[in-house]
């Protein structure tokens, strides 16, 4: 039992060494240009598309798409409270 685990237990860290870096969700909503792209490439790739990678910038793709960018939104301007014109 305790070979099995120290086996994972190497396996995951040599994995995680050799694989790209992670990035958020969030950090693909915040690089339009990078996720443009990225997302081509995973769609061109169904192997590529199963990575971490790939998955969260193809979910920043459609939340963006979806509801848009909030810093883009602007509420109207408000001139006068509570006052009719």
């Amino acid at each position: 039992m305790k070979r099995h685990v120290t086996m994972t237990l190497a396996s995951v860290f040599i994995l995680t060494a050799c694989g790209e870096d992670v990035k958020t969700v969030e950090w693909w909503k915040a690089h339009d240009e990078q996720r443009a792209e990225f997302v081509k490439k995973c769609r061109n790739d169904n192997a590529k598309m199963k990575t971490a990678n790939c998955q969260n910038a193809t979910k920043a793709d459609f939340h963006k798409k979806l509801i848009g960018d909030p810093d883009e939104a602007h509420s109207p301007e408000i001139t006068s409270f509570g006052e009719d014109d």
